[in-house]
């Protein structure tokens, strides 16, 4: 059984149900360790947050514009880092440059959460998508198949194209919400190039297919097949527009 901590302030209680019944949803595999509420805010961590800490294997800490300071969060986050424990922060767009030492904007942080709408539910539907995509991370790291898998899980962060076939090249690439965002060598910024439709992932196979929608004026429909050679690093394949030969391909995990 893969044990997660949560740590939260109680300003983040709704988020912390939300991830919660997220990681129950594979109680196959995940147990969520939640510390009673009521800590104050000057105290030591009490031997329960230690015991459960010590005990965890992953760190989720949920910071948002509210908790971001709150000083119970920053030591658990402090004893976490001092026992290793690979710690996944969710956290609230808008806040990276203000945090602390722990967790800055010098850390990898694929976990952002947006808050677009100015009402709850419309905020909280924004940090389930997010709470979502990190749990089935957590899930393929350990060999895991998520319930529903996303080609997003596959491909977090940024990538490196290596192509080959009718033309030669390679390119920065990012996929986000469905969209294929591309950064050319001779280019400085990313471009929404494609949509991607027809997702097809099966991880007993170990591949993916997919379908590249160009967008306008760009009407090329390119369909992709790649190899899972290494989840969440490296895939290959091919990749076929109706007009071309194929085009052998190479996906390189750069970063998160």
């Amino acid at each position: 059984m893969i044990e997660i901590f949560i740590s939260y302030s109680d300003t983040d209680k709704d988020k912390v149900r939300i991830l919660e019944k997220i990681i129950n949803e594979n109680d196959k595999y995940l147990r969520p360790i939640i510390v009673a509420d009521k800590r104050k805010a000057l105290s030591t961590l009490s031997q329960l947050v230690h015991d459960g800490i010590f005990a965890c294997e992953y760190f989720i800490p949920i910071m948002s514009k509210l908790s971001m300071n709150a000083q119970w969060l920053n030591q658990e986050i402090g004893f976490a880092y001092s026992l290793q424990r690979k710690i996944f922060p969710i956290i609230e767009e808008g806040i990276i440059k203000n945090l602390k030492v722990f967790i800055n904007s010098e850390t990898q942080l694929p976990y952002i959460f947006a808050t677009k709408g100015n009402n709850s539910r419309s905020k909280n539907l924004q940090f389930k998508k997010t709470a979502k995509l990190l749990i089935d991370d957590i899930l393929l790291e350990n060999d895991i198949s998520p319930k529903k898998l996303s080609i997003e899980n596959l491909f977090q962060g940024r990538w490196k194209l290596n192509y080959s076939g009718p033309y030669n090249g390679s390119e920065e690439v990012e996929i986000k919400d469905g969209k294929y965002y591309a950064k050319p060598e001779n280019s400085n910024q990313f471009r929404h190039c494609f949509d991607l439709k027809s997702v097809l992932i099966d991880m007993q196979k170990k591949e993916i297919k997919y379908a590249k929608i160009g967008i306008n004026p760009d009407t090329r429909i390119i369909q992709g097949t790649l190899k899972i050679v290494e989840t969440g690093k490296y895939y290959t394949g091919f990749e076929t527009n109706q007009r071309e030969n194929d085009t052998v391909v190479s996906y390189f995990k750069l970063s998160d």
